[in-house]
């Protein structure tokens, strides 16, 4: 759509709020509300469209009405690492290092990982892969040497599916956030 109504936009931001205090089923579908004006530069990071727009731009495939992705201007590298920014302030406030009174779920603590994984590989080589497996096993074959390989490896091993977590572990994926996110973005 062209124009945004003001109504459904405080329900998507609402939708948005819930979805991300959701866990995510096992597929984890995403739905984004775009208008027009969303799918060409400037691409505000606190509307987080710099991915789907991305994403939209490289795989999506058209179900209905025109066609627009041929229109769809791509992200740039210092849009997407404009919306990391944004993303890393949401997470350093939700996922503390030193975070005692609650430890996160394995399944958050791997998404988590994938994430810093996905920015940090997209913003040293322009590359984005969206498969959470695929994309820590790219960082391994390509930073091995990096100082928090261990941490990725570690969930490489136990796999997706893996249930026990300890508060060290919990503190070293939020340290591999901390320690990806300030080489790429500082």
């Amino acid at each position: 759509r062209q124009d945004a109504d003001p109504d459904t936009e405080s329900l998507v931001e609402a939708a948005k709020r819930d979805a991300r205090s959701t866990p995510a089923g096992p597929l984890a579908i995403h739905c984004a509300y775009l208008t027009a004006e969303d799918l060409r530069p400037p691409y505000p990071p606190e509307r987080e469209t710099a991915p789907v727009v991305l994403r939209v731009h490289d795989h999506g495939v058209l179900i209905a009405g025109e066609e627009l992705r041929t229109t769809i201007e791509r992200p740039t590298p210092a849009d997407f690492a404009a919306y990391i920014r944004h993303v890393n302030r949401l997470v350093s406030d939700t996922f503390p290092p030193d975070q005692t009174d609650h430890t996160p779920s394995y399944r958050e603590l791997y998404t988590l990982a994938a994430t810093a994984c996905r920015h940090y590989i997209f913003l040293k080589e322009n590359l984005l892969i969206w498969r959470k497996t695929e994309v820590l096993l790219a960082f391994l074959m390509g930073y091995d040497d990096h100082p928090q390989a261990e941490v990725v490896r570690r969930f490489i091993e136990q796999g997706p599916a893996h249930r026990d977590v300890d508060t060290d572990f919990a503190r070293d994926v939020s340290l591999l956030w901390r320690a990806l996110h300030g080489e790429v973005t500082t």
